[in-house]
């Protein structure tokens, strides 16, 4: 079956021979050598592997410098494709001299139905500590892949790839960071003071190339520290602090200032939840489970609290991380009919999935 990757003056650097090592070592599939027995061989300014002959999965040699008779490999979508095509997308990713030259028989979602996209983010966490985003990976590959002559593929490439490295760039150990630093934009590295006041903090945490929204924000304390926006695989979710000392007996009920007003961008609605370590912290409740604030909550007193009951004695201080909100748009309209059968069959009534 013919399913081949071009790899037309693609070169091997001590980054892309790094990042293979680290796919040969973590993948579920049997990796060796070029002719699918011994050991891939990988070398600073080298990459020779295969799948395995007795497992029947090679089929052609992945060969790095991608020269003359090494020039394309036809994976025909065995298993170790996946750890090509993520190799592929590491060159891509790194800027490999001749990384411009790849090309494929597939598309991105091709590459995504292989599992070179996962295994290429499971590599780049588990290698690196670089959490990167699936959605932000499938804009690199359908920019590159789906790239004409007429079209300026490189530049809209290195824009996509600046645009998840720095999604995911904040959540990488400070040991590594410089390994990725130079990738953060196509012009070379972006200085923190180059960014918007709103992105500086840790670096690029508010991407350029992506639209945002903006909150308006009342604080009612100068000793409030003041929000924010982090994002990210993680959460992108916004702590929210008290504003205010709390003593509390347990059993007691309070409504915990939260020191800021908002304005939220019109058609939103803010949804405030506690922090996971709310009630092992502070032993405290968020009594309306989850809190609405809609766009015509806005002015300047209309201050945010956090309703509190107690389940023992607590103390929370100012700046305490007790809650944090999304913003999210507001629901379409809603039309209801009234039926007198639904169409689908039962499922068996509330609780029916069982107790375990």
């Amino acid at each position: 079956m013919g399913y081949t990757h071009y790899l037309r003056g693609l070169q091997c650097n001590a980054e892309l021979a790094d990042f293979a090592k680290a796919a040969v070592t973590l993948s579920d599939v049997q990796i060796c050598g070029p002719i699918g027995t011994g050991t891939a061989v990988i070398r600073e300014d080298s990459i020779q592997l295969n799948g395995s002959a007795e497992n029947g999965e090679d089929y052609e040699s992945f060969i790095l410098p991608g020269l003359g008779c090494n020039s394309f490999c036809k994976t025909a979508r065995e298993p170790y494709d996946k750890v090509v095509t993520a190799i592929l997308i590491a060159a891509i990713v790194l800027k490999v001299s001749g990384w411009e030259n790849i090309s494929s028989d597939g598309t991105e979602e091709d590459w995504a139905k292989g599992g070179g996209v996962a295994f290429f983010m499971k590599t780049a966490k588990d290698h690196y500590g670089l959490e990167l985003d699936y959605g932000d990976i499938m804009d690199v590959l359908r920019t590159f892949l789906s790239r004409t002559e007429e079209k300026d593929y490189v530049e809209d490439t290195n824009k996509a790839v600046a645009k998840m490295i720095r999604h995911g760039y904040t959540n990488l150990p400070h040991s590594k960071q410089e390994e990725w630093e130079h990738l953060i934009d196509p012009a070379g590295v972006f200085k923190e003071e180059d960014l918007p006041e709103t992105a500086r903090g840790p670096l690029a945490t508010i991407d350029p190339y992506v639209h945002t929204e903006v909150v308006e924000i009342k604080y009612h304390s100068d000793k409030l520290e003041r929000l924010k926006y982090i994002g990210g695989l993680k959460s992108d979710w916004v702590d929210l602090r008290a504003a205010e000392d709390v003593v509390m007996k347990e059993g007691e009920f309070a409504l915990i200032s939260l020191g800021i007003s908002v304005k939220l961008p019109k058609g939103y609605e803010m949804i405030i939840v506690p922090r996971s370590s709310t009630f092992k912290n502070f032993g405290i409740l968020q009594t309306n489970c989850m809190g609405v604030i809609d766009e015509t909550y806005c002015g300047d007193n209309d201050i945010i609290r956090f309703p509190a009951l107690a389940v023992r004695d607590t103390e929370i201080h100012v700046n305490d991380r007790i809650c944090q909100f999304r913003i999210q748009k507001h629901q379409p309209p809603l039309q209801f009919e009234e039926k007198e059968h639904l169409s689908d069959q039962d499922r068996g009534g509330f609780g029916s999935t069982g107790k375990n």
